[in-house]
């Protein structure tokens, strides 16, 4: 900042001096070049009359040779202004000089180096929000991971229940469909001891569900707990009524079920022992029959 400091100063003096005597320098050059303006028109005008009544060779000439001499007063007239137009530059230059000083372009200014400042809290801020934006997401991923695990878990907890519900539902059917009045105790008994518990833990942990990569084993064996103890009271519960109420139904049907086998069992002792009169009846038939035509052959003998 000091060096831009005496920038500044040293252009103040040249400035403040160069202005003390730009007027009378001002003057000077426009009465000089006033007069040479004046005295070129004024030649040129009295040529051009010429021109415009005829033109010959010595005034082709004489125009030729203004023209050349105009172009060498231009230069004198340059010459005239120089000083003048440099103190104009110097001026500029040096207010140019000091908004250079605060350009955000300059890479030596304050404004250029407080720019570069906000460009690289400003980068860093896209990197911040975009890092937060992953987390953002990576949060969600491992959320809807995890609620899909505990979806996961809580409809294999259903399929368990309908799984054995189903099972134990048909060796039930099956212990009662298969009752003879040979095993009717120990069916009954069977029915009646059927066991009402489904031991849901230890189902789900051989039919556990895919974890997910987001979900790591510590979490994801907490979240099928959760799951477990929110839903194994019903699921047990609901089974052990569904199956206690299906064996009581078959219990109430038992006595109806036994009289039916008594019924069927007392007809087939009928039917066997009919069967057994007819065939005795048939065998002594056979043998009056036998001896009837034994008879009527020693007869008809003799």
């Amino acid at each position: 900042m000091n060096n831009e400091i005496t920038i500044i100063d040293d252009q103040t003096r040249h400035l403040t001096k160069a202005i003390g005597t730009i007027k009378s320098d001002v003057m000077a050059a426009v009465n000089s070049n006033k007069d040479i303006y004046l005295k070129c028109v004024n030649d040129g005008e009295q040529l051009l009359a010429q021109a415009n009544d005829a033109m010959d060779d010595n005034l082709d000439e004489q125009i030729s040779t203004f023209i050349k001499g105009t172009k060498k007063e231009i230069v004198s007239m340059n010459e005239n202004r120089k000083p003048i137009t440099q103190i104009f530059d110097m001026v500029r230059k040096g207010f140019t000089t000091m908004e250079d000083l605060l350009s955000s372009k300059n890479e030596n200014s304050v404004v250029y180096k407080l720019q570069e400042k906000r460009d690289e809290y400003t980068k860093q801020k896209i990197i911040l929000e975009r890092q937060r934006e992953e987390e953002r997401q990576r949060l969600e991923r491992i959320k809807a991971a995890k609620d899909k695990l505990a979806q996961d878990t809580r409809s294999i907890c259903n399929d368990i229940l309908t799984d054995k519900l189903n099972a134990s539902s048909s060796e039930i059917n099956t212990i009662f469909s298969l009752i003879t009045l040979s095993n009717k105790d120990v069916a009954k008994e069977k029915l009646q001891n059927y066991p009402t518990d489904i031991a849901l833990g230890k189902l789900l942990s051989d039919r556990k569900p895919s974890v997910p990569v987001e979900v790591d084993e510590v979490e994801a064996k907490n979240i099928m707990n959760s799951i477990y103890k929110e839903v194994h009271t019903s699921i047990e519960t609901q089974y052990a009524a569904s199956i206690k109420n299906q064996i009581d139904e078959l219990i109430l049907k038992f006595d109806s079920k036994i009289q039916e086998l008594e019924i069927a069992e007392k007809a087939r002792q009928e039917a066997e022992q009919k069967r057994i009169e007819a065939e005795r009846l048939a065998a002594e038939a056979k043998v009056k029959a036998e001896k009837a035509a034994e008879e009527a052959k020693a007869k008809a003998d003799k």
